[in-house]
């Protein structure tokens, strides 16, 4: 091997080395994503379509939104947000309509 190449092909492995780290964080970020869409999907789709139509979501974030309302007043606190699946709260009421 020459040296140029030689030079090239340690250049080439010490950045995949060095940019290793990052890229299978970034891989892990998408999964993560993916992953997150994916259940949404599942909570959503109620027709199990694969996707989610305009009313599907509307009628979802209706029954999110009457669900982290904990004080029942029509409008909602950071605090009664963050309890929202959306940003990462937990899914507890069950399908059908809501309160």
């Amino acid at each position: 091997m020459s040296k140029p190449r030689t030079v090239a092909t340690c250049a080439g492995l010490i950045l995949s080395i060095c940019l290793a780290p990052d890229v299978m964080a970034a891989g892990r970020a998408h999964s993560a994503a993916d992953k997150k869409v994916e259940q949404l999907i599942r909570l959503i789709d109620k027709d199990r379509s694969g996707q989610v139509s305009k009313e599907e979501f509307l009628q979802f974030m209706g029954q999110e939104f009457d669900r982290i309302d904990a004080d029942k007043n029509g409008s909602l606190t950071r605090t009664e947000l963050s309890q929202s699946v959306i940003i990462g709260g937990t899914h507890k009421h069950t399908s059908g309509t809501s309160k």
